[in-house]
């Protein structure tokens, strides 16, 4: 299953791909460039050597605090086998979708009985998604509006968001690994809770604490929905077992210092904590997100609301109840109670939650002639599930195609090539915002700009940098700026609005040193000269 969807995620990748602007080449990534180049400027580091991280997508100086284990990871083979960045992210994007629907098909090996319904969840996982097909069918008679213009404002947002697990997949494999390895916390602690023994308490812990070095988000979701769970079943069993909670509370106890860590690198360290601005997202109607999660959301609703056909009699299924609503509050609630940590993160594994749940409707598999008609109903189902597939592969590769993010110039490969024969990993590069997002991807020095979230005051570093590039800036000015961020090259991408080759060669303590077609890199000697080489 996961090489087969890992193929048709492909797809997109193949046509950006073939579909390169002249003089220019494919980089590897059809979604999320920012997202991905900020991996990358750790990946680098990881690559180095290093196994505690900066942020290297600022001027302010500060030590190494950022820990990542699956960044970690991947940056060490890069460098072992030699990868590029195009292909260490094929090969992440392989092991995402390995992980995801592994973990997927361990936990619905647990909580569902017949095995017509595991196959029917794991196929609702793999090619499923939400009624956007519905709104671009009526956007092609110009009912309906769900151009990508729209960005996170998107009435379609099962189209343009990886709420599904084939969105994820195909776009980031950040999140589709890091989904795969929570379902198998989730897994142990229904397996726990089914055996009573307590190695699998212990077992569901590390892995939650794995999950916790590898993405944060979710840290936040385990610490509202298990003391909620722990509550609800003690209420149920009418007596509260000091043992029988401490068990439970084990990822609790576990992830308590990842989730202090978190909490300082993202409220009060002096650069990380800019990185918290991500979780600022545009307000999604609540209805806009239940509709995106199609018809895995219809079943999952019907199957609570008919609880006393299906009732929730295990504590497993109360954990995935629980898991479910405490996430999908969590994921709306900052509306009106700001002080809710959120984050759209937040929401990506919950659709497993829902199909998990769901799919425990379908009838168990017989070869009764009687059993044909519901097996063809699951069948029609699952077909109407994977309606949105085709239109997300294509609106994928069209987007990719279009998107300049997504190639970079030969101009700048060369440039880029000469750079990383000479740059140290404490330089930084000074470029304007699209330019330095690309850079990253590719050298393992510092940018100026990068990450929106990642560079502090990136709006009023992106007016200056524009301004020193467009030639508004006094020289005297542009040198004492160079100097202020501790800038070691400036690199120009002569564009239209671009100053002429004199202002540069007119800015006190720069000197050219590399130049061609569209590119040209300047080397920044300081007042002190600490940038010389």
């Amino acid at each position: 299953m996961a090489i087969l969807v890992f193929l048709v995620t492909d797809i997109p990748y193949r046509y950006a791909d073939t579909h390169a602007p002249e003089g220019s080449r494919f980089i590897g990534q059809i979604a999320m460039g920012d997202d991905i180049a900020s991996y990358y400027s750790f990946i680098y580091q990881a690559a180095s050597g290093h196994w505690v991280f900066r942020n290297n997508m600022t001027h302010m100086d500060h030590d190494p605090v950022f820990v990542n284990l699956e960044l970690l990871l991947l940056g060490q083979c890069m460098e072992l086998f030699g990868w590029s960045s195009r292909t260490a992210f094929d090969v992440w994007r392989a092991v995402g979708a390995l992980a995801l629907f592994a973990g997927f098909a361990f936990l619905v090996s647990l909580v569902l009985e017949s095995r017509l319904q595991k196959i029917a969840a794991l196929l609702m996982c793999a090619f499923g998604g939400g009624f956007g097909w519905i709104l671009y069918l009526l956007s092609l008679r110009g009912i309906v509006d769900i151009s990508t213009r729209l960005g996170l404002k998107n009435p379609a947002m099962d189209l343009i968001t990886p709420i599904h697990a084939f969105g994820q997949v195909m776009k980031n494999p950040h999140f589709s690994l890091p989904h795969g390895v929570f379902l198998v916390f989730i897994g142990l602690m229904v397996l726990a809770e089914r055996s009573g023994k307590p190695r699998w308490y212990w077992s569901a812990a590390i892995v939650a604490a794995v999950h916790g070095l590898i993405r944060p988000y979710d840290l936040i979701s385990i610490w509202v929905f298990l003391p909620c769970f722990i509550i609800l079943e003690a209420f149920l069993a009418r007596s509260w077992s000091i043992r029988m909670s401490l068990l439970r509370a084990l990822p609790l106890i576990v992830t308590a210092p990842f989730l202090l860590y978190y909490v300082y690198l993202f409220t009060f360290h002096p650069v990380f904590k800019f990185w918290a601005s991500q979780g600022v997202a545009p307000s999604i109607p609540m209805v806009w997100h239940l509709r995106a999660f199609g018809l895995a959301g219809v079943l999952c609703l019907y199957r609570l609301c008919r609880y006393r056909k299906y009732p929730l009699s295990t504590s497993g299924d109360r954990l995935l109840v629980i898991w479910l609503l405490a996430v999908l509050f969590m994921f709306h609630a900052y509306k009106v109670l700001p002080f809710i940590p959120y984050s759209p993160q937040l929401g990506i594994p919950i659709i497993s939650a829902m199909i998990a749940l769901g799919a425990s409707v379908f009838p168990p598999a017989s070869a009764s002639p009687r059993r044909v008609a519901p097996a063809a109903a699951v069948a029609v189902f699952l077909i109407v599930n994977a309606f949105s597939t085709p239109i997300y592969v294509a609106r994928a590769a069209q987007d990719a195609a279009t998107n300049d993010q997504n190639y970079i110039r030969t101009a700048d490969l060369d440039a880029i090539d000469w750079l990383n024969e000479r740059i140290h990993e404490s330089d930084l590069i000074v470029s304007d915002y699209p330019t330095g997002t690309k850079l990253a991807r590719f050298v393992g020095a510092r940018v100026l700009l990068g990450h929106w979230a990642l560079t502090p005051h990136r709006q009023e570093l992106s007016a200056t940098v524009d301004g020193l590039l467009a030639g508004d800036m006094g020289f005297e000015e542009a040198a004492a700026f160079l100097e202020d961020v501790d800038a070691t090259y400036l690199y120009v991408s002569r564009v239209e609005g671009t100053a002429p080759e004199a202002y540069f060669a007119s800015i006190p303590g720069l000197h050219a040193e590399f130049e061609i077609g569209t590119v040209a890199i300047y080397r920044v000697d300081t007042a002190s000269g600490s940038q010389m080489h």
